[in-house]
Formats: structure tokens, C-alpha cells, sequence
């Protein structure tokens, strides 16, 4: 046994007797708890309210805590509908042409699934667009075929993603 092993064990040995001793002595081994006094969790809520009370709000705080707490939109990638009512051929469903207000801004290739992103949401070949009555009849890189669910009606939506 080197020098250095014995002198370990020494040390071990040693820490192992204090223990031992400080278990075996009266009042020892252990630490006596002390009584905790516990609050109710009524005036710790009443004590919260009354601390942010006196805290000083911003302006910019009281927007950003109002814009938190107010409804949230549908779909934030979908541009409100178009104010003016069509008619005839280039009316989609519901009458109005809301074919020109989606964007195709992206297109996707995974194998051999193809998607395609419209108005921020990724759609396949024979999915409905949320919120159009349309269905994605064809996908390619420069432009998006869509179908009317009522009538078959078809209208392209053409690239516009930014590309670098």
C-alpha cells in the first residue's frame, strides 16, 4: 500500500470515529426541527395583492398587459376578406374572389410528399384551405392549383415567397 492510500484510510478512519461519536453523544446525532409557523394561503394572497398595488405601472406596461389579455385573431397568417362583392366567372365561393387574397409564399419537397404554404400553413395535394372553400389541386415550385369544393372551379395562386 503506497503512502498516499495510507494516509486516505487515515483520514477516512478518523471522520468515520468523530461521526460515530457525535451519534453516540447525548443531544447528538441529529438536528432537533424547529416549529415552523405557517400562514394561511388567503393573507399570502392578500399580501401579494396589496405588494403589486403599490408598485408603479408603466404605460408601456398597461399596453402590453392589455394586448395580452385581449382575443386573440383566427388565423394570423389570413388577410381579411376582400371588402368589395363580386359576381360571375371570377367570383370563388361565397362570392367573393378569396383566391386573390391567399399568398402562396413556399414550397416543400420531403421525399416524395410535396407541400405547399399557403397563407403561412402547409397544405398537400387534396387538402381544403382553412377558412376558402377551396381544395389544393396541384402543387408545383412556381405556382399552386386550387379547386372550389362547390362547383370545381379552379384558380392558380402563383409564387411569391422571397427567395435569396
Amino acid at each position: 500500500m503506497t503512502r498516499r492510500e495510507q494516509i486516505l484510510l487515515g483520514v477516512m478512519g478518523a471522520v468515520a470515529v468523530v461521526g460515530a461519536l457525535s451519534f453516540a453523544m447525548p443531544g447528538g446525532g441529529g438536528v432537533t426541527p424547529k416549529a415552523v409557523q405557517t400562514t394561511p394561503a388567503s393573507t399570502v394572497v392578500q399580501n401579494v395583492q396589496k405588494a403589486l398595488a403599490e408598485v408603479p405601472v408603466s404605460p408601456s406596461q398597461l399596453y402590453v398587459l392589455d394586448a395580452a389579455m385581449r382575443q386573440a385573431s383566427g388565423n394570423p397568417f389570413r388577410l381579411p376578406p376582400a371588402p368589395t362583392v363580386r359576381s360571375g366567372s371570377m367570383a370563388g365561393p361565397g362570392g367573393t374572389d378569396s383566391a386573390q387574397t391567399m399568398a402562396y409564399t413556399g414550397y416543400l419537397a420531403v421525399g416524395n410528399m410535396v407541400f405547399a404554404i399557403v397563407d403561412g400553413l402547409e397544405y398537400r395535394t387534396g387538402e381544403a384551405v382553412a377558412d376558402s372553400g377551396y381544395v389544393v389541386k396541384s402543387i408545383t415550385p412556381g405556382k399552386v392549383v386550387l379547386a372550389a369544393a362547390e362547383d370545381g372551379t379552379e384558380r392558380e395562386l402563383p409564387y411569391t415567397g422571397d427567395d435569396l
